[in-house]
């Protein structure tokens, strides 16, 4: 894969970062909530996100290198005169496992892929924090959205395993229990 087929299918990934966001709706994802996205990445999926919601604040959270990521992705929505959405998302640096804001803040707090990034660089503490710290922000009626890659014998579990030993990312994923399992020992009070 050359390094532009690479860009244009991490940037599209066939659509599904639109199909998860619309997947919402039936669960109260609409106009003027407050919402966080965590290991927001470039913010492909926020600004998914804000196509739905239109009004609104979508706090997207990441590493350095992400937020400067999204400022280029913002100025090369602006220069196609896409950007109008882009002003609901408010890009912030900050550490998964210490969110920067009061229990019970957001309507919802999303996530699309990242936590295997968490698991290599923090261990399952990290991703333990991680989703503790989801859990706090979030408010009691909230609704907290996953996307994960997943340890298991599916054929789709199994490719994504080999492709991240392949490129020597040495990603570690985790079963569906262990993710259930920790959300109910910190109360997970969503949907």
């Amino acid at each position: 894969m050359s390094n532009t087929e690479y860009d244009k299918s991490f940037t599209h990934f066939w659509g599904i970062r639109r199909k998860i966001a619309q997947s919402l709706i039936p669960h109260g994802l609409k106009s003027g909530l407050k919402i966080l996205d965590v290991l927001a990445g470039h913010g492909f999926y926020s600004y998914e996100i804000t196509k739905i919601i239109k009004k609104g604040k979508i706090i997207s959270i990441g590493l350095q290198n992400d937020v400067e990521s999204f400022q280029r992705f913002k100025l090369s929505m602006k220069k196609r005169k896409q950007q109008k959405s882009l002003g609901l998302i408010d890009y912030r640096l900050m550490d998964i496992t210490k969110i920067d804001f009061p229990e019970n803040t957001f309507d919802f707090v999303i996530n699309f892929l990242g936590l295997e990034d968490v698991n290599m660089t923090k261990g399952t503490k990290g991703v333990k924090d991680a989703l503790k710290e989801c859990c706090r922000v979030l408010k009691p009626t909230g609704t907290l959205q996953l996307t994960l890659c997943l340890e298991g014998d599916e054929p789709d579990q199994i490719i994504a395993k080999e492709i991240t030993e392949a490129i020597g990312h040495q990603a570690i994923f985790h079963p569906k229990e262990f993710y259930i399992d920790e959300l109910k020992r910190n109360n997970n009070r969503g949907n």
